[in-house]
Order: structure tokens, then sequence, then C-alpha cells
């Protein structure tokens, strides 16, 4: 939404710890240097870097965070690239608004194992907050999520007191 800080989330699927001391952001105008201190970023921590920390009004504070200034992300589409303090590019993204993130939602990675530019990789946010910075992304793909389907009751209307059947399917569609 207009008024609202922009922000990027940078999460560690890898299994090292990394120092994200000189890491940039660019677009496809512009780069700048957001980090200038020493943060290290865990396996699968999360690490926000928005322009304005008032965005914290809004969402939760994470524990990780830096406020600085970074190219402006047209809500059209854009480049985002991340790189490292060697300027070698960590990740990079050429999104489109047909990929989701609209009505003053984000847009929110769905499988970090699969590619950053597959469109069906990337989704609009569906929590309350419309984002979810610093956490879990909201539509993320689970290591377990189940779900019950086919649930059948016998009696199908039971009365108080009386037993009941219950059948269902349970899936792992994680």
């Amino acid at each position: 939404n207009s008024g609202e800080p922009e922000w990027i989330e940078i999460y560690n699927k890898s299994t090292k710890q990394i120092n994200l001391n000189g890491y940039q952001i660019s677009n496809s105008s512009s780069k700048n240097k957001v980090i200038n201190k020493n943060i290290t970023l865990n396996p699968e921590d999360y690490f926000v870097v928005t322009k304005d920390s008032s965005m914290f009004t809004k969402y939760p504070r994470p524990q990780k965070f830096v406020t600085s200034i970074f190219p402006s992300l047209n809500n059209s589409g854009d480049d985002v690239v991340i790189k490292d303090s060697l300027d070698r590019t960590i990740d990079s993204l050429k999104y489109k608004s047909s990929w989701g993130g609209l009505n003053g939602k984000s847009l929110e990675r769905f499988d970090f194992n699969k590619s950053t530019n597959d469109s069906t990789n990337w989704k609009t946010a569906n929590n309350v907050l419309g984002g979810t910075p610093g956490f879990v992304n909201s539509i993320s793909k689970k290591k377990f999520d189940v779900a019950v389907n086919n649930l059948t009751f016998n009696p199908s209307k039971p009365l108080a007191g009386e037993k009941v059947n219950l059948s269902c399917n349970v899936e792992n569609i994680g």
C-alpha cells in the first residue's frame, strides 16, 4: 500500500551461517549497500531489510532486521537482485504484478527449493496482516501439512448420546 515502507525478506535456506555484512540490493536501475555491519544469518533464519521501522506498527517486529535505503520497487513489476560483499549475485528475481501481491498484500514465495523466477512459486500473502516479514510465509510449503477430505458421519444427523462413526481421508500435502 502507498504510505507503507517497502521491505525485502532474506531467508537462509543453506545449512551454513551467512555473514550479511556488505550485502547489496538492486533493481533494474540502481544498487545500494544495505548492511554495513556483521550480522549472522543462521540456517532457516529470516532477515528483513526495510526502508523505515514504522512498518512495525503494522507487523510484528522480527528478531533480525535492518533499516536501510534500497531502490524503490515498482508494484507493476521490477528486478530485485541480492548481492554479497564480493558483488556476487546470491539471488535475483524479475517479478510481474500478475504474480500476486495485490490489494495491499505482499508477494510471498511458496517453496524455497523451486526457482526464484518461476511465477507459480509466488502468491499473494493470505494472512490477516497481508505479509509476514521475518517469519514463515503464510503461503509457504509446509514440511507436514495435513488435509482432511471426504469426512462422513454415520448416522449423518446423530442424536445426543448416540454413537457416531467417522470416516475420512487424511493426506500430507506438504
